[in-house]
């Protein structure tokens, strides 16, 4: 096996970009986005032939290709071992003729492809390499068995019918009758052995390639980063790293073929260990030793209990460290991982490449069945991490008492589907840690930032005992500490007991970085001994519009409706509601997470609203109606036109004011009982275009402030 790298290999880190082919039905019949289609295309058009693998009666194969059609068997994964040597004659005869090729393969092909060339003195500028992040080569015996238990002739190991992130599964065709079959990930004992490292070759259990620098000039794959691109987690998206000059070249000349967005390095490994980490579990397990008898002689049920069984892998998955590596084995694992860590160290291009830039846990209120609260801290995340491109963000789960909302019971049947479409939203867009606490100091592992807001994470009134997580007490003083468009509520000075205004003072010496989201908090900030507080918009208006799109795209109830949303829903709220939808000729229709035992005629109640649907109501309403400030908030971002009601019960209006105020949209609010002045802001168009000159320098101080943080 070669310990060393092969001659002229690239020494620099790579460019990455995330790519995706623009013709849809190429992305359709490939692997992850087309990528592979996209250089091959580019190849074919400076005259070039491109050399690749296909499946063929179960095997995997080189074959050579000059046109599109001929490319088509290439496409897809193959994990399948293959030889590169069927291909070395062709090359060595049609190099001197001043042929030129892109191959493709392992990175161990290509290195030893590059030393034959260099071997015979061949030029190598002839030959642009492009290798597939490789996770191993499984055993071709235990698929054989497996496709004949089936009584299946294999055509792809993955299938994107029903879409990329769930691809993994084995698609064949039932040699008796002709019909489809697939068998998904969790029931494939080939795949479950495989993902878990004991199908491998030996060698690939302390792979010397799988590791920067890159053996090729150019490496492709799947590109599993959690946050970038979500519109693309059905279609599929492929990662690219240019490692040299030549495949940088390449990679610019199929931009006629391929959308590709530049991302970090630390991104593109995100998903791919194995672009640094050569090490895989098992090396010398004994089920790796006994593998070649038991494909052969085995039983097919022995064979998948104990190379895809269930029992197995809750078994092996749990041994120690000396039990999975025995001694000869874990020593060189261990003299591998030191040289990789040596290079690092040696090499200040090279430090930690695979490891993420920035930690940055958000600290915010993202458990209550609110609207608002759950789309603020969605707004938080996905602006820190567009200021941030390569930080790891999550959002700490905190449960103190006050946000521990048990489920409710089986009878309560709208709370309870409310309570479920929550938290299907928050296990699908939020990136909750991995932890979840009732106290801040437990979740401080792995981050160097932390940020409190938005929302009013500053209010005790609302935080109650908890209070004092929400200030950050306890958290280590290494860490960075932050604050953006956190909200003190109502409280003023007199609010605070004066015990409590101490330990505040004290808690906010210790922040690096302090912004509040109403103006009344830099009075309070001040007073609290921290002057330098900024005021900025709260994360909803602060961010991209567009990062709402996603979101939208799920929405199922997309009508429009005279919309109200209200914290406080009154009689007068009602009246007005059906008072408007009259004269504007539309229905009328309340969202709401509280129940109501009686229905309202003339108003429609939407059998517990999603958030997206939330979203699409405001995006399609007419006019909205509503006293919730972030209904406000999605209001200018949808630029609709809107009435804001303050209610006796609300005493926290000030901060609906304050943003209107600075708008210059003070006249948009009315009292519930005032019909003629709603009626008149009914008729009243919103002129979004003037407010603009305002809103963009708050939006852009906003987001300058979230791009230090």
């Amino acid at each position: 096996m070669l310990q060393e790298a092969p001659p002229d290999a690239p020494q620099t880190l790579p460019a990455a970009y995330a790519a995706w082919h623009r013709r849809p039905d190429i992305v359709r019949q490939s692997t992850s986005g087309g990528a592979f289609t996209g250089l091959a295309q580019a190849a074919f058009q400076r005259g070039w032939f491109v050399a690749g693998v296909c499946l063929e009666h179960g095997d995997a194969t080189y074959r050579l290709a000059s046109t599109l059609d001929e490319l088509a068997p290439m496409r897809g994964s193959k994990y399948l071992p293959s030889s590169i040597a069927s291909l070395l004659p062709h090359l060595a005869e049609a190099i001197p003729q001043g042929k030129r090729f892109l191959v493709t393969g392992t990175p161990c092909q290509l290195a030893a492809l590059r030393r034959f060339l260099h071997s015979l003195r061949l030029p190598q500028g002839q030959v642009v390499t492009c290798e597939v992040i490789c996770a191993g080569t499984p055993s071709p015996a235990f698929l054989k068995r497996e496709c004949s238990q089936y009584g299946i002739r294999l055509l792809s190991f993955r299938d994107k019918s029903r879409s990329w992130e769930s691809s993994h599964a084995l698609l064949g065709q039932k040699e008796e009758t002709g019909q489809m079959f697939r068998l998904p990930l969790k029931r494939s004992p080939f795949y479950s052995g495989f993902t878990d490292a004991l199908l491998l070759r030996h060698a690939c259990h302390h792979c010397p390639f799988a590791r920067l620098p890159r053996q090729a000039d150019l490496t492709m794959g799947d590109f599993w980063h959690p946050r970038r691109f979500p519109e693309r987690r059905q279609e599929g998206m492929s990662i690219v790293l240019a490692n040299s000059p030549q495949g940088e070249t390449l990679l610019q000349e199929a931009q006629d073929y391929l959308c590709l967005h530049p991302v970090s390095l630390a991104e593109a490994t995100a998903g791919n260990p194995r672009l640094y980490n050569g090490l895989q579990p098992h090396g010398d397990h004994p089920l790796k030793r006994l593998l070649p008898f038991a494909c052969q002689h085995f039983p097919w049920p022995l064979l998948k209990l104990l190379y895809g069984g269930t029992y197995r892998r809750l078994l092996v998955g749990k041994l120690p460290f000396e039990i999975l590596y025995p001694s000869r084995d874990k020593k060189r694992i261990l003299n591998l991982r030191n040289q990789q860590l040596s290079m690092f160290r040696q090499n200040p291009d090279f430090a930690n490449p695979h490891a993420p830039h920035r930690c940055i846990g958000i600290l915010t209120f993202h458990r209550p069945l609110n609207f608002g609260a759950v789309l603020q801290a969605y707004a938080l995340q996905n602006t820190l991490a567009q200021c941030n491109p390569g930080a790891e963000i999550s959002i700490l789960d905190l449960v103190p008492p006050f946000l521990n909302i048990p489920t409710p019971p089986w009878y309560k049947f709208r709370k309870r589907a409310q309570y479920r479409a929550f938290q299907q939203f928050r296990t699908r867009h939020l990136h909750s840690s991995a932890k979840r606490a009732d106290t801040i100091a437990q979740l401080t592992d792995g981050l160097d930032t932390i940020v409190v807001g938005s929302d009013q994470v500053w209010n005790p009134d609302i935080t109650g005992s908890a209070w004092q997580n929400y200030f950050l007490e306890g958290v280590p003083d290494s860490l960075r500490t932050c604050s953006y468009a956190a909200s003190f509520g109502e409280g003023t000075e007199r609010a605070f007991p004066q015990d409590i205004q101490q330990t505040m003072r004290t808690l906010l010496k210790r922040f690096n970085l302090i912004s509040v989201r109403e103006e009344s908090g830099l009075d309070i900030c001040r007073q609290l001994g921290r002057p330098d507080a900024l005021h900025v918009l709260d994360p909803v208006l602060a961010a991209d519009p567009h990062i709402f799109d996603p979101l939208l795209a799920e929405a199922k109830d997309c009508q429009p409706a005279i919309t109200g949303i209200f914290l406080d829903e009154t009689a007068h709220h009602r009246r007005l509601l059906i008072h408007l939808a009259k004269l504007a000729r539309q229905p009328a229709r309340i969202i709401t997470t509280r129940q109501r035992r009686l229905p309202t005629p003339g108003i429609q109640r939407p059998f517990a609203t999603s958030i997206p649907d939330y979203l699409a109501a405001i995006q399609n309403a007419p006019l909205i109606i509503t006293d919730s400030f972030h209904a406000v908030m999605f209001s200018l971002v949808f630029q609709r036109p809107f009435i804001a009601t303050p209610s006796a019960k609300n005493k926290r209006f000030d901060r609906i004011e304050n943003i209107l105020t600075l708008l210059g949209l003070q006249d948009r609010i009315a009292n519930q009982d005032d019909r003629d002045k709603a009626t008149k802001l009914l008729h009243t168009p919103i002129d979004y275009n003037a407010i603009q000159p305002r809103l963009q320098p708050l939006r852009q101080r906003s987001r300058d402030f979230i791009a230090s943080l």
